[in-house]
């Protein structure tokens, strides 16, 4: 049953001319004329989270409640439940998100060996990887692969001798990205 996402449960959908076509944001002030909240109270971070719960809110995994109990939300009397968070998108630097890549071609290869549907395995939420370095692969399905990539991006890019410089090095598993 797909859920009906309304994306406007308050009235506080805004639209603004970019210049090449309309795009769309939530008012956090939409909840002040409303009598919800004084939005100025808030923390940034708290208003962060607001806008997030209240452009999600569908009235199923979010609800009006969950929006109304963030936007009245007290650092001396915190509320006793769970903001629901689901941000619009998830960025993550080269240390942690190589990790998630990896992970995800991980599933999807063992969903493709047991003969599951591979649209199965998707990101729910879109990602952004920032890699603030190039990566580069030299070497690849020879003895010396580990040495000879990492001796050429050591020799490029002057960084430190890499911790895994032993020849005898295998990953635990193979990969293959279909």
């Amino acid at each position: 049953m797909a859920i009906k996402r309304t994306k406007n449960h308050f009235g506080a959908r805004a639209t603004f001319d970019t210049g090449n076509g309309s795009a769309y944001y939530y008012r956090l002030a939409r909840l002040e004329e409303m009598g919800v909240t004084k939005i100025e109270r808030l923390p940034f971070t708290i208003r962060v989270l607001l806008e997030a719960v209240l452009r999600e809110a569908n009235g199923f995994e979010i609800t009006d409640d969950d929006v109304t109990n963030l936007a009245q939300w007290n650092a001396k009397q915190p509320a006793q439940r769970e903001v629901p968070f689901k941000p619009a998108r998830v960025i993550l630097q080269d240390f942690t998100g190589v990790a998630c890549l990896v992970d995800l071609a991980a599933m999807r290869d063992a969903m493709n060996h047991l003969g599951g549907d591979l649209k199965k395995i998707q990101p729910q939420i879109p990602v952004d990887l920032v890699i603030d370095h190039s990566v580069q692969v030299d070497a690849f399905g020879t003895h010396g692969r580990w040495s000879a990539t990492t001796s050429a991006t050591n020799s490029c890019t002057g960084a430190r001798r890499p911790s895994r410089t032993s020849e005898s090095y295998r990953p635990q598993s193979a990969l293959s990205i279909k």
